[in-house]
């Protein structure tokens, strides 16, 4: 079962503790081992820290087609300065150098020995080798600095059977996280299936169970199932050697130990989320515009149909950060949400280790990160036409 993150603060506050570390905007409380962080800034009174308004560095798709990104799911940063950029498109991974050169490419589509049939997370192995993670296989290959590989892992007693899954880097080992969905326990009405996740070192052994977290919000009905519309979703990150948790209903994290154990609970001021009936019809015209005229009636009267969720979730996304950072993405609906179209610009706050809300980043608008390393951001671009490249933006100093 789950080290519960929406325990009841009453439970675990019973005396104060030392706020050491934090700044006069955010205080603690500890008891039985658990620390409550708690900030009293809302998200208007967190220091801004500006991205350059140009890429450093980025990466297009080779137009003899020896290298092509589409459909990206990954861009890794790797520890020797080269990038890594997983496309489920070719069911490649292609390597780069810090000036975007290319350097080589391996994997490809099938069933067989360092072949995909989906790529969802690409990880620094330790070493100049790369781990590749294929959520339907069930399967982690690692590659050596060249492309050849090396070994692979079965995480298929470790996996979810009919759910989704991915693979966080953490100190050397690994995190295999299950993302419930619409699969399993469907029932009638709105609910959240859980799903364990375990940390694993290199030759597949467990290390921590950290229990089950809620994945997607979903609903079923008369011949009707999907995500609830505005729902909340599962999100993780690591902070040095914790797991970090968010389940999205409130502005709240919780942070696990090497143990399973949950050890701290960061807070801060929650902001107006309502989704007002402006909010619903803002959602359904901005999707009917991407549905072909003659079906729109009919879309129309199925979206309105939907069990919206009333309220939209705090945030959606955790990334690692720098020396333990968690950035915190804002909840980007109602824009629609569609893999091959630019999306809206994100805001993510960035949360300390000790767990005071540090400062707040813009990202640039069609621009999706995937990882942040070293004072440099990393992600992909879609432009107005759907084309893929890679990019990476510097931060400034402050």
């Amino acid at each position: 079962m789950p080290r519960i993150s929406w325990l009841p603060i009453a439970l675990v506050i019973a005396a104060c503790g030392a706020e050491t570390g934090l700044p006069e905007s955010a205080t603690s409380v500890d008891s039985a081992g658990i620390r409550v962080v708690t900030n009293s800034l809302h998200m208007g009174e967190v220091p801004s820290r500006a991205i350059q308004p140009s890429p450093i560095l980025e990466i297009r798709s080779d137009p003899q087609g020896e290298r092509v990104l589409y459909q990206v799911t990954a861009v890794t940063p790797l520890p020797n300065g080269n990038i890594a950029v997983g496309t489920d498109g070719s069911k490649q991974i292609h390597v780069f150098g810090q000036d975007d050169s290319y350097l080589y490419s391996f994997g490809r589509s099938g069933d067989g020995p360092g072949e995909f049939s989906r790529i969802e997370s690409v990880v620094p192995f330790p070493g100049d080798s790369i781990a590749v993670y294929d959520p339907r296989k069930k399967v982690l290959a690692v590659f050596d600095g060249s492309g050849m590989l090396g070994r692979t892992l079965s995480l298929t007693e470790l996996a979810p059977a009919q759910a989704w899954s991915k693979v966080l880097p953490i100190q050397g080992d690994f995190i295999l996280l299950g993302f419930s969905g619409l699969g399993g326990q469907a029932r009638e009405g709105v609910f959240r299936n859980t799903e364990a996740s375990f940390r694993f070192d290199r030759e597949g052994s467990v290390l921590t169970d950290y229990g089950e977290f809620p994945g997607v919000e979903a609903f079923a009905g008369e011949r009707m199932i999907g995500a609830r519309i505005f729902g909340a979703s599962l999100s993780a990150a690591t902070s040095h050697d914790r797991l970090v948790i968010g389940v999205g209903e409130g502005p709240e994290l919780t942070y696990f130990d090497e143990d399973g154990e949950l050890a701290q609970i960061v807070r801060w001021p929650d902001h107006d989320r309502e989704v007002t009936p402006a909010v619903v019809s803002r959602f359904i015209e901005k999707n009917l515009a991407e549905v072909p005229e003659p079906q729109r009636p009919a879309a129309r009267r199925q979206m309105e149909s939907l069990p919206f969720a009333p309220t939209q979730p705090a945030y959606q996304d955790l990334l690692t950060g720098q020396d333990g950072e968690v950035w915190v993405g804002n909840y980007p609906f109602p824009e629609p949400a569609f893999l091959d179209s630019p999306g809206p610009s994100r805001t993510w706050t960035v949360i300390g280790p000790e767990g005071d809300l540090r400062y707040r980043v813009e990202t640039p608008a069609g621009f999706r990160v995937s990882a942040v390393y070293e004072s440099r951001v990393y992600g992909v671009f879609v432009d107005e036409m759907g084309v893929e490249s890679v990019r990476v933006y510097a931060l400034s100093d402050s």
